[in-house]
C-alpha cells in the first residue's frame, strides 16, 4: 500500500503543469541554441608577406545553415597601395540544399553587387543589375566545407559568374600533411587549391593576376569574431519612478557620445 501510494505520488508530481512546463522550456532552450564556428585565415603573399585576412563564420540552426564570409585584403609595394579587394557575403542553405547568397565586392575600386535566390526549381544570378538563370544544382564557390569540392557548375561570388569546374583529390606521398587534413584541386573556369580538416576549411591556395602565390591560413590563435550585444541595464526593483526618471536622464549624455564616437 505503501508503493502503491508512493508511486501515485510520483505520477501525480510528473504529470504536474509545473513539472511539464519546466520540461517543455528546458527542451526548447536546448533545441533553440545553435552551433557556431568561426575560422579566421591570414592571407600570405608568395609565402612572405600578409597581405590580409579572410573570415568564415558557420551558424547552424537546426536544418537552416547561413554563412558569413568577409575578406579584407591590401596589397604594398614599396610606398604604393598596388591593390585592395574587400568583399562581405552572406550564403543560406536549407536542409543541405543551397537557396540563397548575397556578396558586396570592391576588387580594386571595381564594385559588384550580387544576389542569387532559388525559387522552387530556378535558381536565379543577379550581377549588378543583369539577371540570368543558373543551372538548379550550381553551388558558390565558397568551399566552407568539404562537400562543397565537388566538380559541377559554380557561381563566383565577386561577380556572379557561372563556370564549370572540375575537383580531383590529391594523394602525395611528398606532401606532408596531418591525418585528418584532405587536399583538393579545383581547375576549369577557375584554378586553387583547398585543403579541409575533418570537413571544415583548413587552408586555400591561388595564383594572383601578377603570378603571386596567395594563400589563406588558417590562424588558430585568433580569438572569434562574435558580434557582442550591449547590456541591457535594467532598474532596480526597490527604485522609485523618480529615481529611474533620473537615471534614464543621466544615461542620454553618455548614449549622445558613443553616437559621435562611430
Amino acid at each position: 500500500m505503501f508503493a502503491s501510494k508512493r508511486l501515485t505520488h510520483g505520477k501525480l508530481w510528473r504529470g504536474s503543469p509545473a513539472f511539464l512546463l519546466f520540461f517543455v522550456l528546458a527542451q526548447g532552450a536546448a533545441s533553440a541554441a545553435p552551433t557556431v564556428k568561426t575560422f579566421t585565415f591570414d592571407v600570405i603573399r608568395n609565402n612572405d608577406s600578409k597581405i590580409g585576412t579572410h573570415v568564415t563564420t558557420i551558424t547552424t540552426d537546426k536544418k537552416k545553415t547561413v554563412v558569413d564570409m568577409n575578406t579584407d585584403i591590401d596589397v604594398h609595394v614599396m610606398f604604393f597601395d598596388a591593390y585592395s579587394f574587400k568583399d562581405k557575403l552572406e550564403e543560406v542553405w536549407n536542409g543541405g540544399k543551397f537557396q540563397s547568397f548575397v556578396c558586396d565586392t570592391n576588387d580594386n575600386g571595381t564594385k559588384h553587387h550580387v544576389v542569387v535566390q532559388r525559387s522552387g526549381k530556378k535558381l536565379t544570378v543577379t550581377a549588378d543589375g543583369k539577371t540570368v538563370v543558373a543551372p538548379p544544382d550550381a553551388i558558390p564557390a565558397t568551399f566552407w566545407n568539404e562537400a562543397l569540392a565537388r566538380s559541377g557548375p559554380v557561381i563566383l561570388p565577386k561577380n556572379g559568374a557561372i563556370v564549370q569546374i572540375t575537383v580531383k583529390k590529391v594523394e602525395d606521398a611528398k606532401e606532408a600533411l596531418p591525418p585528418d587534413v584532405t587536399h583538393y584541386q579545383v581547375s576549369g573556369g577557375i584554378s586553387r587549391d583547398l585543403w579541409f580538416r575533418d570537413k571544415d576549411p583548413y587552408q586555400y591556395r591561388l595564383i594572383g593576376r601578377d603570378g603571386s602565390v596567395i594563400e589563406s591560413r588558417l590562424n588558430e590563435n585568433a580569438a572569434p569574431a562574435t558580434p557582442q550585444k550591449a547590456p541591457q541595464q535594467k532598474a532596480s526593483p526597490q527604485q522609485k519612478p523618480s529615481q529611474q526618471k533620473a537615471a534614464k536622464q543621466k544615461a542620454t549624455p553618455q548614449k549622445a557620445h558613443k553616437q559621435d564616437q562611430e
